[in-house]
C-alpha cells in the first residue's frame, strides 16, 4: 500500500501532466489523492516543492542510466568508445521512457517544454545540466572549435530524443511497435558514425566556458 506522500506525488503527476504547472491546483491534487490540504502541507513546503520532488524521483529511478563523460579519454579509441557508450545510454533512457510508469512523466515534461513555467530554468540547471556537461566534456577532447562542438552537441541530442517524440510516427512508417529496441545496435552505430564525422582526439582539450542553461527569450 502506498504511503500518503507517494499518493500525493502520484496524484500531482497526473494533475501536472494534464494541466501543466501553471494551471494545476493544490485542490485538484487533493481530490485525486483523496487527501486534505493539511496533508500536502505536512509533506511538502509548497506546490513548487512538490513539482521538484516529482522530477527528483524520476531522476533517481533512472540512476542506472548514467552518461559517461570525457574524463577518461586519452586517445582516439577512448573518444570513440566513450561517445558510442554515451549514445547507447541515452537511447536506453529513451526505451525506458516508453514504459507505462514513465509515460506520465514524459507527458508532464512535454507540458513544461510546450508551456514553460517560471521554474524551467531552475529545473534545467538542477536535473538536466549533467546530461549537457557530460557530452560537452567528451567533445572538449576533440579538435572542434567551441562553436562547432556546440552545434555537434545539439545535433546529437536531437538525434537521440527524436525516438521519444516521434515514436508513433516511426510505428506508422515501419509497422514495428518496438523499432528502437529491435534495431538498437544498428541505430546506435548509425548515430555514432554520423557524429564521428570530423571528430579527432586532441591532446590539448578544448576549454569550453561553462554557461548556465540558456533562457528562452
Amino acid at each position: 500500500m502506498k504511503n500518503t506522500k507517494q499518493k500525493i506525488i502520484d496524484a500531482a503527476m497526473h494533475e501536472f501532466a494534464e494541466f501543466g504547472y501553471k494551471k494545476a491546483t493544490v485542490r485538484g491534487i487533493c481530490e485525486r489523492a483523496k487527501v486534505n490540504v493539511a496533508s500536502i502541507n505536512y509533506h511538502f513546503v509548497s506546490k513548487q516543492d512538490l513539482y521538484f520532488q516529482i522530477f527528483e524521483q524520476h531522476i533517481n529511478k533512472n540512476e542506472r542510466y548514467q552518461l559517461p563523460d570525457g574524463s577518461a579519454i586519452n586517445s582516439q579509441a577512448d573518444l570513440e568508445n566513450t561517445l558510442r557508450e554515451w549514445i547507447s545510454v541515452m537511447l536506453s533512457r529513451v526505451i525506458a521512457s516508453y514504459k507505462d510508469e514513465a509515460k506520465l512523466f514524459m507527458q508532464l515534461a512535454m507540458q513544461e517544454l510546450i508551456f514553460p513555467s517560471e521554474l524551467r530554468q531552475e529545473l534545467g540547471e538542477k536535473y538536466f545540466r549533467h546530461d549537457h556537461d557530460s557530452l560537452q566534456s567528451i567533445l572538449a577532447k576533440t579538435t572542434l572549435s567551441a562553436h562547432d562542438a556546440h552545434i555537434k552537441m545539439i545535433a546529437l541530442f536531437a538525434k537521440c530524443t527524436f525516438y521519444i517524440y516521434h515514436k508513433y510516427g516511426i510505428e506508422i512508417m515501419t509497422g514495428d511497435k518496438n523499432f528502437l529496441e529491435n534495431n538498437f545496435d544498428d541505430i546506435v552505430e548509425t548515430i555514432f558514425r554520423e557524429t564521428m564525422l570530423g571528430l579527432t582526439f586532441s591532446h590539448k582539450p578544448l576549454i569550453i566556458k561553462k554557461l548556465p542553461m540558456q533562457k528562452v527569450k
